[in-house]
C-alpha cells in the first residue's frame, strides 16, 4: 500500500491537477493524502468538492512549512498501515506507470528511498532532476547528468528532491520524520544523508 501526501498552501489548482494525474494512475493500491497548510484561498472547500471522500484531507491551522506538512501526511500514512510514502510537491503531474516503475525498482530490498526522473512540466522531453551524488573533490554534490539516464534504468544517488520521493515504511521508522527545523527547503537532502 503506497500513501501519496500532498502538501497545500494556497495553490487549490495546482493541487487539484497533481491529485488528478495521481488518481488516474494505474497503480491499484494508494490512498491519496492532502496536507493543507493553513490555506486561505478557498483550497479546503475546493478538494472537497471535487474529490469527496475519494481522498484523505488532513487539515493544519497554520503553515507548518513543508517538513512540518509532509510529516502530517507521514504520521497519517504510518497510522494507516502505509508500506511506502510518496511525497509529492502539489506543482507535478505524475505519469500515469510512475507508482509501477518505482516499486519495479524497489524490488531490490536493499533500496528504501527512491525517485523518478523529473522533467520539466513545459519541455517533457528535458529532464529538470535525476538525484544528486557525493563528490570527493567538493563539499556540495554534484548533479546528476540526464545523459546518465541513457545508460541506466536505475541510477544510484546519494539524494533525491523532495519534490517526488518514494520512501519504504522501514526507513521512517529507523530514521524518522523530515527535520521541522528546515521550514523549506534541504529538508529532502538531510532526510536522504540519514537515510
Amino acid at each position: 500500500m503506497v500513501f501519496v501526501v500532498v502538501l497545500n498552501w494556497n495553490l487549490k489548482d495546482e493541487t487539484i491537477a497533481c491529485v488528478a494525474s495521481v488518481l488516474a494512475g494505474n497503480y491499484e493500491f494508494q490512498r491519496v493524502v492532502i496536507v493543507d497548510n493553513g490555506s486561505e484561498d478557498g483550497s479546503v472547500s475546493a478538494f472537497e468538492q471535487h474529490f469527496g471522500e475519494s481522498v484523505a484531507l488532513i487539515l493544519n491551522r497554520e503553515n507548518l512549512g513543508f517538513a512540518g506538512g509532509m510529516n502530517s501526511g507521514i504520521r497519517y500514512a504510518l497510522d494507516h498501515s502505509a508500506d511506502w510514502v510518496l511525497l509529492l510537491n502539489n506543482d507535478t503531474i505524475v505519469a500515469p506507470d510512475m507508482l509501477e516503475a518505482l516499486l519495479s525498482a524497489a524490488s531490490q530490498p536493499e533500496l528504501g528511498i527512491l525517485a523518478p526522473a523529473i522533467f520539466y512540466y513545459d519541455q517533457p522531453d528535458l529532464v529538470w532532476r535525476l538525484g544528486d551524488r557525493c563528490s570527493s573533490w567538493l563539499p556540495m554534490p554534484l548533479k546528476i547528468s540526464a545523459s546518465e539516464a541513457k545508460s541506466q534504468v536505475i541510477l544510484p544517488v546519494d539524494y533525491v528532491t523532495g519534490c517526488a520521493m518514494l520512501v519504504k515504511r522501514q526507513v521512517l521508522e529507523i530514521v524518522g520524520l523530515l527535520d521541522e527545523q528546515f521550514f523549506m527547503y534541504y529538508e529532502d537532502a538531510d532526510f536522504c544523508r540519514r537515510g
